[in-house]
Order: structure tokens, then C-alpha cells, then sequence
């Protein structure tokens, strides 16, 4: 078995996830008015995103949200945005935009605290030993016309 190889390449950085729901979407009056999100909402949130947090995770989410007024269940699609940054300026100056750019109620902020990132190297990872058999025989087959192939071709290899 090959044998890993794992790194810690840098400090550790503070982790937070923001949950944005489209339920809280108002108009100006403030009445909510949708509960799903646009395509131009997740580009939008992908562009702030990007601006504050680059190499952020954006999670398109489906579920029900309990509304205390109603007393009922509701359907909502969000997006979790998870981020390792540890400037608080950027934290704010990106919920300010995207509370202005999707008209958001609220956005809730949950802060795990420090996250450790951790490389590995191609040879930490041992061959797939799930495989079954058809799909084993199946990628057998062509990493041997591969083979045909460059020798055809004068390659070696």
C-alpha cells in the first residue's frame, strides 16, 4: 500500500458558515415575496462571494423552515456559504452586500473556530478496491487499448 503523505501548509484560520434563506427575500415594503433563488441571485452571491472569499464553498440547499407566525412548515430553498477568512472587515462588508444585492431579512452566521487545511500527496490515496468486477474488466480493457494505441504511435509506455 502506498504510503501517505499529509501536510499541514498553513496556520490555522478561522471557519465560519452563513446560512441565507429565500424565504427572507422582501421587497421594499418588506413583504417576503420568494422562496427560491435565481439564477441571477447564485451568480450574484457567487460574485461577492469571490470578491471577499476566494476558494469559498457555495451549497444550494432545499428544505422547510418553521415560521413561528404561521405555525407551519415551509418549503424554502438557501445556500450555505462556508469560508476560511479571518478578516472581519471582509465578513462585513460582504453580508452588507449581499443583504443589499438579494434583499435578505437576516443572514445567520454559524463560526466553527479554527480550521486546519491539509494537503496530501497522489500517492496518499490507494487504488479503488470497490470496484466491481464488470466496471474493473471494463477499465482494464482500456487502459490496454491506450497501450496498443501509443505503441502503434512509436510511443513508449
Amino acid at each position: 500500500m502506498p504510503r501517505s503523505t499529509v501536510s499541514i501548509p498553513a496556520p490555522q484560520v478561522p471557519v465560519s458558515m452563513y446560512i441565507i434563506g429565500a424565504r427572507n427575500r422582501c421587497n421594499p415594503s418588506g413583504t417576503v415575496t420568494e422562496r427560491i433563488f435565481t439564477k441571477k441571485d447564485d451568480q450574484t452571491l457567487a460574485k461577492v462571494t469571490a470578491r471577499y472569499f476566494p476558494g469559498a464553498t457555495i451549497i444550494a440547499q432545499k428544505g422547510l423552515w418553521f415560521d413561528p407566525i404561521a405555525r407551519a412548515l415551509v418549503e424554502e430553498e438557501s445556500r450555505s456559504v462556508i469560508v476560511a477568512h479571518d478578516n472581519e472587515e471582509d465578513h462585513t462588508a460582504w453580508r452588507n452586500q449581499v443583504v443589499s444585492n438579494l434583499q435578505q431579512l437576516q443572514i445567520l452566521r454559524v463560526a466553527y473556530g479554527a480550521g486546519v487545511f491539509y494537503n496530501t500527496s497522489p500517492s496518499a490515496f490507494p487504488p479503488n478496491q470497490n470496484l466491481d468486477s464488470a466496471t474493473h474488466r471494463a477499465n482494464k480493457a482500456a487502459k490496454a487499448r491506450r497501450a496498443r494505441a501509443r505503441k502503434a504511435a512509436g510511443q513508449s509506455g
